[in-house]
């Protein structure tokens, strides 16, 4: 989930400047990075706060519960990060020169997806893992009798098919007889 929203971002920050096609240098190249660990750093958050209601949950808890929990609980930390963040990159960006405009915009653009795609990409990742999980837990579980049988899965195979042409008796290029291969 988490290398998930981190190619989010990614894409969301290379694709608004490949449209307002914005020149890329080594600033943007610092950004990018920047904008990187800021989500990785907010999808991490979210995914302690799931860990540690998972462990003071109960077994009947669904999931999905728990994650919504775990978001509502890490939302204002997550909202008041960012919207800290973004107050320093505005000014910057209105008051900085026009070397800075480009890394300013990156961050800004990088920031705002990467606060989304934590809140909104990693965690219904996270949710789709677990149920991929239980549901391998759960066939390897079943018993025998429900595993279907080779016919149930193919009844195709159940045909016979035609035998094979007999080889011929002799070899024609040496003059002699084969052998039969025995069955």
């Amino acid at each position: 989930g988490a290398v998930t929203a981190l190619i989010h971002d990614l894409r969301v920050v290379l694709g608004i400047f490949a449209l307002w096609r914005i020149e890329v240098g080594i600033p943007f190249v610092a950004a990018i990075l920047t904008i990187l660990g800021y989500s990785i750093n907010d999808t991490i958050v979210v995914y302690d706060r799931i860990r540690e209601n998972l462990r003071h949950s109960k077994e009947d808890d669904p999931y999905e519960e728990l994650v919504e929990r775990s978001l509502w609980q890490t939302l204002s930390r997550t909202l008041n990060t960012t919207v800290t963040t973004l107050l320093a990159l505005i000014a910057v960006h209105v008051f900085g020169g026009p070397t800075l405009r480009p890394f300013t915009l990156a961050l800004i653009i990088g920031f705002l997806s990467g606060t989304y795609s934590a809140l909104f990409v990693a965690s219904p990742c996270v949710i789709w893992w677990e149920r991929r999980r239980v549901a391998r837990v759960l066939v390897a579980a079943a018993p025998a009798a429900s595993v279907p049988t080779a016919t149930e899965v193919a009844p195709e195979a159940l045909v016979e098919k035609p035998p094979a042409p007999a080889a011929p008796a002799h070899d024609r290029r040496r003059g002699h007889r084969r052998p039969r291969r025995r069955r």
